[in-house]
């Protein structure tokens, strides 16, 4: 004898059946008005942003921290690295900037600015560091004393900047079809 319970009525999914209609009920499907639209493709002008200020802090920062060029009997200070260390974050400026230009229509541009800006944030940090705590060089009876370190590190960070923007640049350039060119 069959049963009459309601717990009977159900299908095996648990759901009643529709009136007539022997197989489980279909869900609803939302209207097109209610699916959101897709999300716009990240926009690469963030990183970029983020990319040059990485580089203009570290350029603040080494310019009023790294120690100055010490000289002469009356042991002049001569602040050589405020002086000088404005110009090399001037050209990873136009590095940066120039990548930029080149990439922003590309379909990859906005990975590609992530990774460069980690990478000029990474490396001008690390200038920083060096030009801020590394001793300075010392020579003569009168000591001389040249920040070597913090001359040399925005001109490496710059050096290293440019090098990654053109790898980067070349790893991100869409590619001409095959058999094309």
């Amino acid at each position: 004898m069959a049963s009459t319970s309601p717990e009977s009525a159900l299908d095996t999914n648990g759901a009643l059946p529709a009136a007539g209609h022997p197989g489980p009920v279909p869900p609803p499907v939302a209207p097109p008005s209610a699916i959101p639209p897709a999300a716009p493709p990240p926009s690469p002008v963030m990183p970029g942003v983020v990319a040059l200020g990485s580089i203009w802090t570290a350029v603040l920062l080494i310019s009023v921290f790294s120690p100055d060029f010490v000289s002469g009997s009356q042991q002049e200070h001569i602040p050589l690295i405020a002086i000088g260390t404005w110009i090399w974050g001037a050209v990873s400026s136009g590095y940066i900037l120039t990548t930029f230009t080149k990439s922003r229509s590309w379909p990859d541009a906005a990975s590609l600015w992530r990774n460069v800006s980690r990478v000029v944030a990474v490396v001008w940090a690390a200038a920083t560091l060096v030009s801020i705590f590394v001793p300075r060089v010392e020579t003569g009876s009168d000591p001389t004393r040249i920040p070597l370190a913090a001359i040399i590190a925005p001109i490496a960070a710059t050096v290293v900047t440019k090098i990654f923007c053109q790898f980067f640049t070349e790893m991100a350039r869409p590619q001409p079809p095959a058999g094309v060119g």
